[in-house]
């Protein structure tokens, strides 16, 4: 290897270390901007049971984009999302027990009803914390269709 040689690539190699931090600092920012995704699949099981399943916990506090499927054959299920320090089981439930008691929990989020086999999406901007994502149907709670979800700062 020749001296000018060396020096030329010796060049390039500090270029390619300057530069880098420019470009990872972008992507950092980049990052901070962009929504995290959180796919939540809904379905019943033939014994009864009801589950929620999210594709990520934790997610970092920010922009969040629930993708949501109901997985379901032949039940309607509703996607919704409320701030809670509250146990889901310890959730309040209208008479009945059938169903929580929304009016009882403050700021709920909806994304509404999802008929079998449909998808919806829903995006929030939520803050550190721990949320339930539930669906209320009747009944559907109380087989089991909840999920908390830890949103770190």
């Amino acid at each position: 290897m020749t001296p000018s040689s060396a020096h030329a690539i010796s060049s390039a190699i500090i270029l390619a270390f300057l530069g880098s931090p420019v470009a990872i600092a972008d992507d950092v920012e980049l990052m901070k901007t962009k929504s995290s995704i959180v796919d939540v699949a809904m379905t019943n099981k033939p014994d009864g049971h009801q589950i929620m399943i999210l594709s990520r916990n934790p997610v970092r506090a920010g922009p969040i984009l629930f993708k949501v499927k109901n997985e379901s054959p032949n039940l309607v299920h509703e996607f919704l999302i409320v701030k809670a320090d509250l146990d889901p089981t310890a959730f309040p439930m209208e008479e009945g027990g059938t169903r929580v008691d929304e009016a009882k929990l403050s700021g709920i989020k909806e994304l509404g009803d999802l008929e079998p086999g449909r998808s919806g999406q829903m995006q929030m901007t939520l803050g550190p914390g721990r949320y339930v994502l539930f669906c209320n149907q009747p009944g559907h709670f109380m087989a089991g269709m909840f999920a908390t979800l830890r949103v770190a700062p």
